[in-house]
């Protein structure tokens, strides 16, 4: 199993390379991240990007530049061992508390120093030779499902995605201006119409649809067979959509989930968004065939299985109820619990666990870093069980704490929930899902 993998691996990209992207080579998609260019000669630095102040300084679009950020952070973090720089986003208020129990003595980052990074074009300069050695590949704003392709790209080539925009005050046109190379553009590639480009498929009468699949036979291969990542597409970050002007996207762009990608491009995962509802067309791809967006994700799913080997697959992502696909924001006939549950029902099928992270809050900001925190071999309970007789004229309640089943809600509630002085005071029964340790 293991040498026909990398049989496959290897094959795929020697005889398929940049998969129709002629401007970029092919590389492997284990990528060795190279180190930034640094302020000091000390290695030991966490680069703390200040993200509000970062988004507040600049025209380009937050959530374009959002997501360069947290795939740049992916990259960078893959290869993290102690000793080797890291980098940080601080978003929420529980990112900056998180980052100060990882530098308590004897702890991870203990001996690190933090470097903050304010604005955009600090972030850039720091991390120039980064950018300048894996460049960009383009998605397609007038399909939003490359913006999803372009994820997957950066997991196997490293080539950051950024959309496609020719203003120089967009984060395209500044990245361009600086000379950073396009490696891969794949803007205009798919139409839904005719043959999928570079394949021998028909097209499915589906722009969306045809991009998923043409990544599927060039890229699927040389994803990680144990991840998948079911991210919102391009949609909600698209400033021409309409779906980005609504009141579910909010503030600055973390109800997209870009702060999600860094961890699933460090883990080369598959990204797709299709909708499981098979009697229904989705509402942001009014014009394809019914059923086409079930279909293709079957098709895809059952890919994934036979990459796995059968195996259980690790899902990040849940169904954006609060951007598609259910009558929450769409005309669709099912509410999100309905939707949930067909999504549920069919990742199950195909041995898919699912991380099932949506709003609110739907963002896990720095999990490629927190993933690399050392695991002890157990952790038993910190005191004493207590017997309790058992009383038949006694009334008993138990106080269930519920909804851990999502990194975003862990990170985001337990830091001052299990860190308050009054914890002890009542016995209550903690719902944490143990597969987040991943």
């Amino acid at each position: 199993m293991v040498f026909r993998r990398a049989l496959s691996l290897f094959l795929s990209a020697v005889l398929l390379g940049a998969a129709g992207c002629a401007s970029g080579d092919s590389t492997s998609s284990l990528i060795s991240a190279p180190s930034p260019s640094a302020p000091a000669t000390d290695k030991k630095i966490v680069y703390n990007v200040m993200m509000d102040q970062v988004l507040n300084s600049t025209t380009a679009y937050n959530q374009d530049v959002w997501r360069l950020i947290a795939s740049l952070q992916g990259l960078i973090n893959r290869n993290f061992a102690q000793g080797q720089p890291a980098l940080y986003i601080d978003f929420d208020p529980y990112d900056f508390s998180w980052l100060n129990y990882m530098k308590e003595p004897g702890k991870m980052l203990a001996d690190y120093t933090v470097v903050n990074l304010i604005n955009l074009p600090q972030v850039l300069d720091t991390f120039s030779d980064v950018l300048q050695t894996h460049g960009l590949v383009l998605w397609d704003p007038a399909v939003n499902a490359t913006a999803n392709v372009a994820a997957t790209i950066c997991g196997v080539e490293g080539w950051l995605p950024v959309r496609n925009d020719e203003a120089p005050e967009s984060l395209c046109g500044i990245l361009t201006a600086r000379g950073i190379p396009v490696k891969c553009s794949l803007v205009g590639k798919f139409t839904g119409a005719g043959h999928i480009p570079e394949t021998d498929r028909e097209s499915t009468g589906s722009a969306k649809c045809d991009a998923y699949l043409w990544a599927m036979d060039h890229y699927l291969e040389r994803t990680n067979p144990d991840f998948l990542a079911y991210m919102p597409d391009g949609a909600s970050a698209n400033p021409d959509d309409d779906l980005a002007k609504s009141d579910d996207v909010r503030d600055k762009g973390q109800h997209s989930c870009l702060p999600n990608h860094d961890y699933l491009i460090a883990k080369s995962a598959f990204f797709v968004d299709l909708s499981p509802v098979e009697d229904e067309i989705p509402s942001d791809d009014p014009a394809q065939p019914l059923g086409t967006d079930t279909k293709t994700l079957r098709t895809l799913l059952e890919a994934m299985y036979h990459h796995n080997g059968g195996g259980i697959i690790y899902d990040v992502g849940f169904i954006p109820w609060w951007l598609k696909y259910t009558n929450h924001n769409s005309d669709s006939q099912y509410n999100p619990n309905e939707v949930e549950t067909k999504l549920c029902n069919l990742f199950a099928s195909y041995n898919i666990v699912l991380e099932a992270d949506a709003a609110n809050p739907c963002w896990m900001t720095n999990a490629s870093l927190y993933n690399k925190y050392p695991q002890r071999s157990s952790y038993p309970n910190n005191k004493p069980a207590e017997i309790e007789k058992y009383d038949p004229d006694t009334v008993y309640l138990l106080l269930y704490v519920g909804d851990y089943d999502s990194s975003a809600w862990l990170k985001d509630k337990i830091y001052s929930l299990w860190d308050t002085d009054r914890h002890g005071e009542r016995p209550i029964m903690w719902n944490f899902d143990p597969n987040l340790v991943e």
